[in-house]
């Protein structure tokens, strides 16, 4: 075990062919282009080239190898047109220049409003001051920050391995595919700074739903609220080929208004059209059983978890939760689909329920064949909601945990909001860990920016 275990490692730490096409999904935005590079060891060939260009970084792939340019730290100067070429200058902070030629005069421009871009909107961690402390974990804590007027939700995670390295490249990969959902945290910003990354999202005051509760009991109406839009959550996940694999209450943020936002995407993995998994993950009352037999598992795993959900809704605990119950017990109830339903629960709930928690993946509701998170929402369960208004967050919240006039810091433990608030990590070079998170920075701007960028470069105009 543990030769596979320093394979893995070595694996992990070669600097080959798994890092560029990782850094390139970080990236996310890139063109071919006959682009010549005049400035290196030597003159490469005008050839088709190919040039990624997001999160502060450029990233130039040629036949031969791969070259990265901190645009964050860049100067820029344009030449005069010579030949057919359109040269750009990029002098990185401290580092010999570097000059690329285009031999498109509409690539040439886009490229140069993508680097004015990013350098124009550069940011620096200490334009976050550092309110209060409002979570800690294993590898870290959660701080509310603000930078002007706006408060944000800083989460700061050590970095203490490279699994955990890996770990955050995936998770900040996943944040921001999120932007555009109204129901799951929105990454803002993120920041690798010395031993440390920081995940800068939206802040939620109203805390999570496990705490508000136990403050605010549920009626039928409340249950079927909080259902719906965690539905539409989980469904743009998987819309994205995204499982989620860690959905409870305590995952669940409500904003100022009383609506949900998904968060903590630790769990979360990208898995493609039709990909499976096969890492044992999650919280052990609401892991599937498929997950649990260790034979591969794909999006289903989040059906069974949402039935968990709803029964938790109603009942205060997982199906599968029993007091004084120990853990293999709990995975034999598990595999077996063993668990009672309180009297009282509504036919329509009971009946979804009962279907979502079917341990045979080809009978599980939303996973037969033909099916998805469109069948349940044509559920009995579900069939008084008006979808449009739910997805426009028109839908009337049960409760509101924010009160007018109150602390913003309300809802949160004052265990952790009476800790001095303060980023831990120092701006300094890290070289242990520079290369893998090379890429790692992100601001919400340089996405919008690269869609557009990618928009005009397909129709052949400058946008």
């Amino acid at each position: 075990m543990a030769n596979e275990e320093k394979k893995s490692e070595r694996k992990e730490a070669s600097a080959g062919g798994s890092g560029v096409p990782l850094l390139r999904e970080m990236l996310s935005s890139s063109f071919y282009c006959k682009v010549k590079i005049l400035s290196w060891d030597e003159e490469n060939d005008l050839d088709e080239n190919r040039i990624d260009i997001r999160s502060g970084v450029l990233l130039i792939s040629t036949k031969e190898t791969h070259h990265t340019i901190d645009l964050t730290t860049c100067s820029i100067s344009q030449f005069t047109v010579r030949e057919g070429v359109f040269p750009v200058q990029l002098t990185p902070n401290g580092k010999n220049p570097v000059t690329l030629g285009f031999s498109d005069r509409a690539q040439w421009t886009t490229f140069l409003e993508r680097c004015q871009d990013i350098m124009g909107s550069a940011f620096q961690l200490d334009d976050f001051t550092p309110l209060a402390t409002i979570g800690r974990g294993k590898f870290g804590k959660v701080s509310v920050s603000q930078r002007g007027n706006h408060l944000y939700a800083v989460k700061e995670v050590i970095l203490a391995s490279r699994k955990v390295v890996r770990h955050c490249q995936y998770e900040r990969i996943i944040l921001a595919k999120m932007t555009a959902c109204d129901f799951v945290v929105g990454l803002e910003y993120a920041k690798h700074r010395g031993d440390k990354v920081y995940f800068i999202m939206e802040f939620c005051p109203g805390g999570d739903l496990f705490t508000a509760l136990m403050q605010y009991p549920l009626t039928a109406e409340g249950v079927i609220f909080f259902s719906t839009e965690i539905l539409l959550a989980l469904q743009f996940l998987h819309s994205k080929y995204i499982i989620y694999r860690d959905l409870k209450p305590e995952n669940i943020l409500l904003d100022a208004e009383g609506h949900v936002k998904l968060a903590d995407l630790g769990l979360a993995k990208v898995l493609g059209r039709g990909g499976r998994t096969a890492t044992l993950c999650g919280t052990e009352v609401y892991v599937a059983p498929e997950t649990l037999a260790g034979q591969g598992y794909g999006l289903s795993a989040d059906f069974w978890q949402f039935g968990c959900f709803v029964f938790e809704l109603y009942t205060g605990h997982s199906p599968f939760y029993v007091k004084g119950r120990g853990k293999e017990e709990n995975r034999e109830a598990i595999l077996h689909g063993e668990y009672e339903f309180p009297e009282g629960m509504p036919p329509d709930a009971a009946h979804m329920i009962k279907n979502l928690l079917k341990v045979d993946v080809r009978s599980r509701l939303g996973c037969r064949q033909g099916e998805n998170w469109t069948t349940l929402r044509k559920h009995k369960f579900l069939r008084h909601i008006n979808w449009d208004d739910a997805e426009e967050r028109r839908l009337e919240p049960p409760f509101v945990t924010v009160q007018p006039g109150a602390d913003v810091l309300q809802n949160f433990d004052d265990e952790f909001v009476n800790e001095t608030p303060r980023y831990d990590s120092e701006e300094r070079e890290e070289k242990l860990m520079y290369n893998e998170l090379l890429g790692f920075d992100y601001c919400e701007e340089w996405g919008a920016a690269a869609a557009t960028a990618r928009s005009g470069l397909r129709t052949g105009r400058v946008t």
